[in-house]
């Protein structure tokens, strides 16, 4: 399993819409496997940018979603516009640096000045 920015964003975005505390199957995103979905939601609830619990049973991973943090509005309004997300990986990439939270923190504010002159 793998970090996915692009799909944690999707994920973020999801739970702002619906702003709910639900179960994972209330989360359905096309090009997305529940394997990848539930790996990456568990990576943000570890984490702490979403809220809810990870538990182990005899049959598999049962994810809880609860609100997200006061961390995880600001990583989703890092990542909000897609455009503007897509900016913000391409200038990691020219730059060759990984993608990584801190990455994402430290180019935001760099794309910015640099779009506004």
């Amino acid at each position: 399993m793998k970090r996915d920015f692009d799909l944690i964003r999707e994920i973020l975005l999801k739970v702002e819409e619906k702003n709910f505390k639900s179960s994972l199957r209330k989360i359905n995103i096309y090009n997305y496997s529940k394997d990848d979905i539930e790996y990456n939601v568990k990576l943000l609830i570890d984490n702490d940018f979403l809220e809810g619990t990870v538990a182990y049973t005899s049959s598999g991973l049962l994810l809880s979603i609860g609100n997200m943090t006061y961390q995880g509005h600001d990583l989703l309004d890092s990542m909000r516009d897609k455009n503007f997300f897509d900016k913000v990986k391409e200038y990691a990439k020219e730059k060759s640096v990984p993608l990584t939270l801190d990455t994402i923190k430290a180019v935001v504010p760099a794309l910015v000045k640099s779009l506004l002159g």
